[in-house]
């Protein structure tokens, strides 16, 4: 088996509390999922299988349901086909559809991170225009003079791009040990880090070639670290090391009254690693509460 869960589908029941039930997969389309509040999608050895019991009309009533408050966990190949953007479920993107798009994600990148380490600027704040002997100094230039001096990026070959990305493809990793930037702030990583890398960084068992791209809205609790950083163990090839470098693990986006948080792999492989095993529980038991609007009974 891919995952701890096996090869079956799992829901949790709202009413009884953590009641795990197995579903026949070739019968999602034709369930009634009210009564349920999560729904975990186990890693897929590629899309194509769930693309043909998935279909367009099985997509609108699982969107459905989670508009109405339900939360749906995903993980490798699932998660591959969730972020599909043919299937309008969910705003994370595989790199590999985005490669035009790079600089916007980098942009996004850049801005994530600097919120981590937020340093107010009076000056900035009570609108001073600092002198030129305090930029002299150090201090920052000015809004105008930054867009007076900044040049536009490089416009990428998007082809090029494209036989790249296959090309690096080939040297994916499998079952190497990376490193995860956390956001200690965020409900899925509740727990965490119980590890000996750093206060912020989490051991990830790594596999496969799917790397998942997100920005705001999109949460990322979980974000593989730059590429000088990023192997612990095992063998990472610098083509895979550049592909996976500051790329998502895991994301947590709102649909509706709902939500979907999708994992890059199996974040429970074999009990490799206890702390993604953590953030998968943390899924399942609190997602539901503190990432949803259920509605309340009478």
């Amino acid at each position: 088996s891919s995952t701890s869960f096996g090869s079956t589908w799992f829901l949790l029941d709202a009413q009884v509390g953590l009641r795990v039930s197995p579903i026949n997969i070739q019968r999602i389309g034709r369930m009634d999922l009210r009564k349920y509040n999560v729904l975990v999608l186990p890693n897929a050895w590629g899309v194509g299988g769930l693309s043909a019991i998935l279909d367009e009309r099985t997509c609108k009533r699982l969107k459905s349901w989670l508009e109405a408050g339900g939360t749906l966990v995903a993980m490798g190949g699932s998660a591959a086909f969730i972020a599909d953007g043919d299937r309008g479920l969910s705003a994370v993107r595989l790199r590999r559809d985005v490669l035009d798009q790079l600089d916007v994600y980098d942009e996004a990148l850049e801005r994530e991170r600097g919120s981590l380490h937020v340093q107010v600027d009076p000056a900035e704040v009570w609108g001073v225009e600092p002198n030129a002997a305090d930029r002299a100094s150090g201090e920052a230039p000015s809004e105008a003079e930054r867009k007076a001096g900044k040049s536009g990026p490089e416009k990428r070959d998007l082809k090029q791009l494209k036989r790249g990305d296959v090309w690096k493809r080939v040297f994916s990793p499998n079952g190497t040990i990376v490193a995860a930037e956390l956001r200690s702030d965020h409900w899925l990583c509740d727990g965490l880090p119980a590890n000996p890398i750093s206060d912020r960084k989490l051991p990830i068992l790594a596999s496969g070639s799917y790397a998942l791209m997100a920005k705001y809205p999109v949460g990322v609790p979980a974000r593989f670290v730059d590429g000088k950083s990023l192997r612990l163990s095992g063998l990472l090839w610098p083509e895979a090391r550049e592909r996976l470098a500051n790329t998502a693990y895991a994301t947590v986006e709102r649909v509706g009254y709902g939500q979907i948080i999708l994992f890059a792999s199996d974040p429970y492989y074999r009990a490799y690693t206890k702390g993604t095993g953590r953030m998968l529980l943390n899924a399942l038991i609190f997602g539901p509460g503190l990432g949803t609007s259920q509605p309340v009974p009478w």
